[in-house]
């Protein structure tokens, strides 16, 4: 015969639906109670439930008291409820709450996370306004397909373009183009502008070939004179010939010095853009699909006063015609 305690798993039969009177003082006292659960009772009647509620299921625990509580770790085995926030809130880590989150404004459009910082860091701008990639028509931004005035209304010709216009044979929105020229010299369109402001522009198409031959957008001085341009750029001297970068020019026709460059052999489309904070106070940032932006440089002071802002294209050689095709530029 096997006496149970020689059972490694010894079993205990007990009765349904019994209320057991309290033991003895220093006993306890096992039953299943008339709601089907394990109980015990001790000498002082007070009796502890041990049956997991809904078979362990935690929908069901007494701690919830409200749509929208989370169950949040506050420190070692220890938990707490965060209720939920009021409509449009947004969960955010808050070191000084007592649960280490909290909830808090949705970000403003204009918002952007950094990821990182310095050139080629990732930027994520806020597009709670507008999405970043548009489609090519007569809605887009700054630009009218039936507009056929030279330049576009509201726009001024930069340098000598052999051709410049709107829904061209390249079926894009601008399309500028000079013929093999010794330079350098730029050729585009700009409008005048105030700071503070942030320029975006998508370059679908540019001749990939001429050495520094480049396209891009530009701030600048009134005329303009001074400017700081952000581009694409053409380099036959390097493995990776295609890079963006950030350049200051003393006027249209005389390059001044490159301020920050990243090779990577990009390609088009490309999108670029300028976030002009005051005059001394321009980043400039890139992008291949146009939701994820990296930084080229951040913070520059070109050293001279922001009025104007535009499009253009480089041409440095006079082997090769040279032209550019911008979808799109957005001013904001």
């Amino acid at each position: 015969m096997t006496k149970a305690s020689d059972n490694a798993f010894p079993s205990i039969l007990l009765e349904d639906h019994v209320d057991p009177a309290a033991p003895s003082d220093g006993f306890h006292r096992l039953f299943i109670d008339t709601d089907e659960k394990l109980k015990m009772i001790d000498h002082a009647s007070l009796v502890t439930d041990f049956t997991p509620t809904a078979a362990g299921d935690i929908t069901a625990d007494a701690a919830w008291a409200a749509k929208g509580d989370l169950i949040v770790g506050t420190a070692n085995n220890t938990a707490a409820i965060l209720t939920a926030g009021t409509d449009g809130k947004v969960l955010t880590t808050a070191s000084g709450e007592a649960t280490g989150l909290k909830w808090d404004a949705t970000p403003a459009a204009s918002d952007a996370v950094s990821v990182a910082s310095g050139a080629g860091s990732i930027i994520i701008p806020g597009l709670a306004a507008s999405p970043d990639i548009r489609v090519a028509g007569a809605s887009d931004d700054e630009f009218d397909s039936t507009d056929t005035s030279d330049p576009m209304t509201g726009w001024t010709t930069l340098g000598a373009p052999t051709a410049h216009n709107i829904n061209s044979t390249a079926k894009s929105h601008y399309y500028v183009s000079k013929d093999a020229t010794a330079g350098p010299a730029q050729h585009g369109i700009y409008k005048a502008i105030s700071v503070p402001f942030t320029v975006t522009c998508k370059i679908t198409d540019m001749t990939l070939n001429g050495n520094d031959n480049c396209a891009g957008v530009f701030v600048g001085e009134a005329s303009p004179g001074k400017m700081l341009q952000t581009s694409l750029v053409y380099n036959s001297g390097v493995n990776t010939r295609r890079k963006v970068q950030c350049q200051k020019w003393t006027n249209p026709t005389t390059w001044s010095s490159t301020t920050a460059a990243i090779d990577g052999n990009f390609d088009v489309p490309i999108y670029l853009r300028m976030v002009v904070a005051s005059s001394t106070d321009i980043s400039a940032y890139y992008s291949v699909g146009g939701h994820v932006w990296r930084t080229i440089v951040v913070s520059n002071n070109p050293s001279f006063t922001v009025e104007s802002v535009g499009l253009f294209m480089l041409q440095n050689n006079a082997s090769y015609n040279m032209k550019a095709v911008f979808d799109w530029v957005r001013i904001s």
